[in-house]
């Protein structure tokens, strides 16, 4: 009874408080209680109830830190909070509070978490007899905002909204964003993008100059694909970069090591001066696979040293000097 009384009276502490100082300190002393009870051994639903306070005060901390708009070095935030808005002005920063940028960015994220859901996570954490923790709290939360991105994208897709790149370019890589069907099931992995039909890519305006190399990615099951979209975006192919990868994936009938770019040419790059291998590139690169989708650096250093030009990577995932990137994942 005695736990039940200092659970709600801190339950109610978070509730209440109204100034961000005061609910880190509900956070901080909850923490240090949740190391201890690991320490000592307490049971996993004394170190989970523990939990569910640090928890509870990191989400109103994210709701706080939100509706004041409180950031690194920011001048004329606000501290001071009601229930429903802020009360009076400061001049605070988040180093003030002695919170990091990242712990900023973490309890926002659980804040964004619905009241339905993030209570939900709770209740059937404790029931299964699992550990409840901050980083499950926040897997649960990138996956709810993740979905949403995808689901607004492909709305997007379905309506047509396929947006073009401005200017031409010499040098394009493309990595379309291939939808698999039954042909590969889902063990392949979560698929961190929007997918497009074949369909959906043919409709994109191929942002090419006169004389331009492109550089067309696929896999082996969509080899025949990749063909009808050069016909339809107007290159001719010339070879086929074949990649390594090192590590063995999935596979129906052979397990895949191997994914393909097909050079593709529109006008006369060569007499152009766009490209010249000099004889030092084959056909076969060889590099170990790293991220999901992730292009092979090898790859970029040999067009960057083999081609001249404006260079663009369509639908790339990091930016990249020298070249234009255009893609929902660029970082």
């Amino acid at each position: 009874m005695n736990e039940l009384v200092k659970w709600n009276k801190a339950k109610q502490a978070i509730v209440e408080a109204k100034t961000v100082d005061e609910v880190k300190s509900i956070k901080d002393k909850a923490e240090a209680m949740r190391a201890y009870a690991k320490q000592v051994g307490e049971s996993l639903e004394v170190q989970n109830d523990i939990c569910e306070i640090k928890l509870r005060a990191e989400r109103r901390m994210g709701e706080m830190l939100k509706e004041s708009n409180i950031k690194p070095g920011n001048k004329n935030t606000l501290k001071q909070f009601s229930d429903s808005n802020i009360v009076s002005p400061s001049e605070e920063k988040l180093s003030d509070f002695g919170i990091e940028k990242h712990e900023s960015s973490r309890y926002q994220k659980i804040a964004d978490l619905s009241e339905e859901k993030f209570e939900e996570i709770i209740k059937e954490t404790k029931q299964e007899e699992k550990e409840l923790t901050e980083s499950l709290m926040l897997k649960t939360a990138k996956k709810i905002e993740h979905e949403s991105k995808i689901q607004k994208q492909k709305e997007a897709i379905e309506r047509g909204d396929i947006i073009g790149v401005e200017g031409e370019y010499e040098i394009i890589v493309i990595d379309p964003p291939w939808q698999y069907d039954d042909r590969d099931k889902p063990e392949r992995g979560i698929c961190k993008y929007p997918t497009m039909t074949q369909q959906e890519l043919m409709k994109i305006d191929i942002p090419s100059g006169e004389n331009c190399i492109l550089w067309l990615w696929t896999t082996n099951s969509f080899m025949k694909n990749a063909y009808e979209l050069l016909d339809v975006w107007g290159f001719d192919e010339k070879t086929i970069l074949t990649w390594h990868k090192g590590n063995m994936g999935m596979g129906n009938y052979l397990r895949n090591v191997t994914e393909h770019c097909i050079l593709a040419i529109k006008g006369n790059v060569i007499k152009e001066g766009i490209i010249n291998n000099k004889n030092k590139f084959t056909t076969l690169l060889f590099e170990k696979k790293t991220q999901h989708s992730a292009k092979p650096e090898s790859f970029y250093k040999m067009i960057d040293e083999i081609c001249v030009g404006k260079k663009l990577d369509y639908f790339a995932r990091k930016k990249r000097d020298g070249w234009d990137v255009y893609g929902d994942e660029v970082k």
